[in-house]
């Protein structure tokens, strides 16, 4: 079956440094089944990318504020960044199907990390939802989003190098929804926390 490129989710940034290429689908093996918020079917068409874990302590505060902008090395403000992939899409393999994540090519992502190795990252979708999050998004308090990790760890290649994880993915997929979701900024949340304080002390003198 010939392996059609115009499918590719591709970043391809002029810098000092080469590109990290990572691979998920190829015309054998499929990552598909990124669905949108609630989805019990996948979805083409959602944008998605990684976010590489920076200070290697895991993501258990991955995007939990909001304010991410969905772009190319947008920092998560956690020594976290995030890279642009595309939109998902159907793709070729022997389970082909929707919501599919092909490949990904960035470069400056050593750029913004200490170290050389050892980096893991995950893949992240958002939903389309009302606004049609996608490439330069500015993501809302209320927004979902999924999130999909490897539990012996995707491994961020070395600079210049290229990984292919697409045999992770052999058969057909699950529908994995983007059923998390995005809560305020921690400044956002205190001056609501303190309207609400301010809000109930008023209603006590009264």
């Amino acid at each position: 079956m010939k392996f059609s490129y115009s499918l590719l989710a591709i970043i391809l940034l002029q810098s000092a440094q080469a590109a990290v290429t990572i691979r998920f689908s190829d015309a054998t093996n499929s990552l598909t089944g990124l669905g949108d918020f609630m989805s019990t079917t996948a979805t083409n068409g959602l944008a998605w990318g990684i976010v590489v874990d920076g200070d290697k302590d895991g993501f258990s505060t991955f995007i939990a504020t909001a304010g991410l902008k969905i772009e190319d090395g947008a920092d998560l403000g956690t020594n976290d960044f995030f890279y642009y992939g595309g939109s998902t899409v159907t793709v070729p393999g022997t389970q082909g199907g929707a919501g599919g994540a092909v490949l990904l090519s960035a470069a400056d992502v050593y750029e913004n990390l200490t170290g050389s190795s050892g980096f893991i990252f995950g893949i992240v979708w958002f939903e389309t939802g009302p606004r049609n999050l996608t490439e330069g998004s500015l993501l809302l308090p209320g927004d979902h989003y999924g999130l999909l990790q490897n539990p012996s760890g995707f491994i961020l290649p070395p600079d210049g190098d290229n990984v292919n994880y697409s045999t992770l993915f052999p058969g057909s997929e699950d529908v994995r929804a983007a059923n998390l979701t995005m809560i305020p900024e921690p400044s956002s949340a205190l001056m609501v926390f303190s309207f609400l304080g301010i809000s109930a002390l008023l209603t006590r003198r009264r």
